[in-house]
């Protein structure tokens, strides 16, 4: 079997490109630093690391020529297991890879989580295979390590217009140009920059409404908000980044004291009203507890989420999240959770106020 053989059915010609190789030999640098940072979770540096190995698997098709077909299933299986063929990996070397890869498919996808040592052998396979690749690069493609180890980011620049410029053979460089670029180069920064959803907010207030977290807790959150479990733990790994939730002995804990600041001072600007005319629905923020409690109903029609199981006739407004009003009334606890906020979100002063107190007494 060769690579040539592979093209049209998993594989696609591409030429090698220096830009492409910089960028993702980069890349896969970066997440290997991030898979050993401690600060975050076992899973969030597994997945780092075998990002790294799949960037340099990609990395050395691109380097003879091709690349995945990503509109196929299995790209990330065909990038790792033709690497005997694109950089002579062993073969003992690349089932180990593809170990990795299976494990990493089961924790994106159900949520189980991922030991210590299978974060320390994926991070170590990554750096492994970073040292493989770029020894194959040096001493079988040289000139595809010049972007990142020969030429200034002065020179890159020149190099691009020069092979985008017709006749760039005959245009000069005053020296004191190059210069200007050499001396005020500026770093590349990635932007990572995590952002929450709604369902973040949603997934955080459902594990905050368990007095006692099962054993099972992925699966029973995903049962209790509809979600996927994988999107429960990515839900909850970007609240963690927010520090709205950490993770004690791998179990996320809700950080309440940012959770109460979130949700006065943040949350109703993140995620702001969206409300509609009369229809029945589940009835919500200061018509629903524990707000009833303390506000007199007026003569308005109340607040409700619309759903097929409601009993009350009110105004429209648009849950957090589309499961909300099925999980709300499954559990009582969560249901304030998510009236609380609504109250916060689209109450008046008054209703506002009342809402803060109560939850001031709930997150202490």
């Amino acid at each position: 079997m060769s690579l040539k053989n592979l093209v049209g059915v998993s594989l696609d010609e591409l030429p090698a490109s220096r830009e492409t190789v910089t960028r993702l030999l980069s890349a896969a640098k970066a997440h290997i630093a991030d898979a050993q940072a401690t600060n975050i979770s076992a899973e969030t540096r597994f997945g780092a690391a075998y990002t790294a190995i799949r960037m340099l698997a990609d990395v050395a098709l691109n380097a003879n020529g091709y690349r995945t077909l990503t509109s196929r299933p299995g790209h990330h299986q065909t990038a790792i297991q033709t690497l005997p063929l694109t950089i002579g990996l062993p073969t003992p070397t690349v089932q180990v890879l593809d170990a990795l890869r299976k494990q990493r498919h089961v924790t994106e996808y159900s949520g189980d989580l991922v030991p210590e040592s299978a974060v320390l052998e994926c991070v170590t396979q990554a750096q492994a295979l970073q040292a493989a690749v770029r020894a194959w690069l040096k001493a079988n493609q040289p000139q595809l390590l010049l972007a990142e180890c020969a030429l200034s980011g002065a020179e890159l620049l020149i190099s691009r217009i020069e092979n985008s410029w017709p006749g760039h053979h005959q245009i000069p460089y005053h020296p004191r140009i190059l210069s200007h670029f050499t001396k005020q180069e500026m770093p590349k920064i990635a932007n990572r920059q995590i952002a929450l959803k709604p369902q973040d907010l949603f997934v955080v207030l459902a594990l905050h409404s368990r007095a006692e977290p099962p054993a099972s807790l992925y699966p029973d959150l995903a049962a209790l908000t509809g979600l996927a479990v994988s999107a429960v733990h990515a839900s909850l790994k970007r609240a963690a980044a927010s520090r709205l939730v950490m993770f004690q002995e791998r179990k996320p804990v809700v950080l309440k004291p940012a959770l109460l600041e979130f949700l006065v001072h943040g949350a109703r600007y993140a995620f702001p009203p969206v409300q509609g005319g009369l229809t029945r629905g589940v009835p919500t923020a200061y018509a629903a507890a524990p707000v009833n409690a303390v506000i007199a109903p007026s003569a308005d029609p109340p607040p409700v989420w619309p759903h097929a199981k409601g009993s009350v006739r009110g105004l429209a407004l648009a849950p957090l999240y589309p499961s909300v009003p099925e999980a709300a009334l499954k559990d009582a606890a969560l249901y304030e959770a998510l009236a609380l906020f609504d109250a916060l979100r689209m109450g008046q002063a008054r209703e506002r106020n009342a809402a803060h107190d109560l939850l001031k007494m709930q997150y202490k």
